[in-house]
Parts: structure tokens; sequence; C-alpha cells
């Protein structure tokens, strides 16, 4: 990857649903890490499903949503594929996972403080109705990161120091109004 992601640091007023929770997410990350990539979408290759996210927001490309040399820490958000809706289809829950990558060398913070305070963030947030708990790369691997996913293209030393990396799960919920 030649060139580095950039994170869009507005709001989209125009999404709706998950979407819009997801963008609310992802404000609320905006600093948390180095850079908020977004939402991960699914990416069909040869070898698999892999996690991609979109490099900015005017720009078509995708790039696998795994750590590199070319940040130093980010995060970014999967929507599982379970959304739910009450029995009268407007309001929706849906599980979320936030991915982070930490580059840990020469920094002020581990991996537990970040999941600390992260947990803060998410405590604070109306959209969020559960947080479930968090798989560590080091325990888990790559695919604890990104359960579901083909991660054969996966580079192997981010799984050790300096690299650190966590999934948070959380539940979201959100209307689906029609205006």
């Amino acid at each position: 990857m030649s060139q580095s992601l950039q994170p869009p640091i507005q709001l989209n007023s125009a999404l709706d649903g998950v979407d819009k929770v997801l963008s609310i997410l992802q404000y609320a990350l905006y600093g948390f890490t180095e850079n908020s990539l977004g939402r991960v979408r699914p990416q069909p290759t040869e070898n698999g499903i892999e996690p991609w996210v979109q490099r900015s927001a005017d720009d078509p490309e995708y790039y696998p949503a795994y750590p590199n040399d070319q940040l130093d820490s980010f995060s970014c958000l999967y929507a599982h594929d379970d959304e739910a809706y009450d029995e009268n289809g407007i309001f929706g829950t849906r599980t979320v996972s936030i991915i982070v990558w930490l580059k840990l060398e020469n920094k002020p913070y581990t991996v537990a403080s970040k999941k600390t305070d992260m947990l803060r963030i998410l405590r604070e947030l109306d959209c969020v109705l559960e947080i479930n708990g968090s798989k560590d790369q080091t325990t888990s691997g790559a695919q604890g990161i990104y359960p579901g996913f083909d991660v054969s293209g996966f580079d192997g030393r981010y799984l050790t120091y300096p690299y650190g990396g966590f999934r948070m799960e959380i539940v979201i919920h959100f209307a689906d109004l029609c205006y």
C-alpha cells in the first residue's frame, strides 16, 4: 500500500439505520487511534472473503483492513450479519465489531489501556446497547480479530510486539424510519 488511508472527518447526515450508527461510532472513535478507517466491507478474493476498507470517502478503491507499515494505529468497524427488528420493523439491533491495531513501540499506551479507553467512549454512546467483550491478537490470532474472514493474506509479524490488536464486540440499536 503506497498511499495512506484517509478517514472521513465529518458525520454524513444523509445516512440512515445501521450506516448512521456506524458513522456516529466512527466519529466517536476519531482520535482514539491515528486513523479511523470506517466500515469493513467483505471483498471476495481467490481464497475466500477478506475484510477491506475504502481508502477515503471520495475514493472508490478498497484495501485490506490489515495492519501495515503505513499506519501506526487504526480502527475500523464491521457490522455482522445478524440484524434484527422489533415486531413493527422500526427498531433494530445489530452486532458490530470494532477492530483496533496499534504499533506499541515508543507509545505511552498498551493494548489494555486502549481497551479501557474504548470502554469509556462506548459507555457514553446512546446507540450502544451492550458491550460483549473482546479478543486479542496474542491469544486469538488473526482469525479472532477477523472472524469469518479468510486471513491467509494477513502478515503474521503483526501478531507480536511491537504490534497489538484487539476486536471489541458491541450491540447497537437504531431506528429505520421512512419519512
